[in-house]
């Protein structure tokens, strides 16, 4: 599901750093959810809010950017990397 643009991962980005500045940054943000999630996963997913592909080099590029953006700026956050739903090697 992380087909991410500049313009997505800008504003993820964006939204992350609100998140810091209304509580601070001594959290953890984990960055991304369930990456390997997608409408054709199960049909449990099956939904618009879902995409219709996966790729872990497209999640690790919005990793990185989001993570270097968000380090750049608060050296001392922790960041997290997403889990996945259910067991997938494929994906892993």
């Amino acid at each position: 599901m992380f087909q991410k643009s500049e313009l997505a991962t800008s504003r993820y980005i964006g939204t992350c750093e609100q998140l810091l500045k209304e509580i601070g940054d001594d959290i953890v943000i984990e960055i991304g959810n369930e990456t390997n999630v997608s409408n054709k996963t199960s049909e449990n997913f099956e939904v618009d809010s879902f995409g219709d592909h996966v790729d872990p080099i497209e999640y690790a590029n919005f990793f990185i950017k989001t993570a270097q953006a968000l380090k750049n700026e608060h050296p001392n956050l922790k960041l997290s990397l997403a889990g996945t739903a259910c067991f997938d090697d494929s994906y892993i």
